[in-house]
């Protein structure tokens, strides 16, 4: 099932004249097997932590911007990165976000995600059809 989804969702993306990004040949070519590996697939992984470090890279980059010998910028990013990675207070900061964190909505979030996979598969049936408008509008 998963390559039938990427191959209708590669093909829409080239119509429209997007770009094989890093991702897309990911999806592609890359992602089968953890797709059959996980259950849910990948979709259902949260991309919280890309997010956080894409953010903390911005961070550093912009305290260190006025560095001007490559290496030793890397190297006092680097050793940022290093002093803010000790354990203990790694498990300190998680074991303060999962007591503030609320309560799972799993009735709400089950109905979402069935609802999500039946759009989905819809879509996909349509396209394999040739009833699919592409339009890059």
């Amino acid at each position: 099932m998963y390559e039938r989804f990427v191959e209708a969702a590669v093909f829409c993306h080239v119509k429209i004249g997007c770009s094989i990004t890093p991702k897309v040949h990911l999806m592609l070519k890359h992602v089968l097997k953890q797709m059959k590996s996980i259950p849910g697939g990948l979709g259902d992984k949260m991309e919280d932590w890309v997010e956080l470090m894409h953010q903390t890279g911005q961070r550093l980059r912009v305290r260190f911007r006025s560095v001007k010998c490559i290496k030793k910028r890397a190297k006092s990013m680097a050793r940022t990165i290093q002093m803010n990675s000790h354990a203990d207070i790694d498990e300190q900061i998680e074991e303060v976000k999962q007591n503030a964190s609320r309560p799972k909505q799993s009735n709400k979030a089950d109905s979402k995600r069935k609802d999500r996979v039946e759009r989905r598969l819809a879509a996909l049936i349509m396209f394999e059809g040739g009833d699919a408008v592409i339009s890059n509008k």
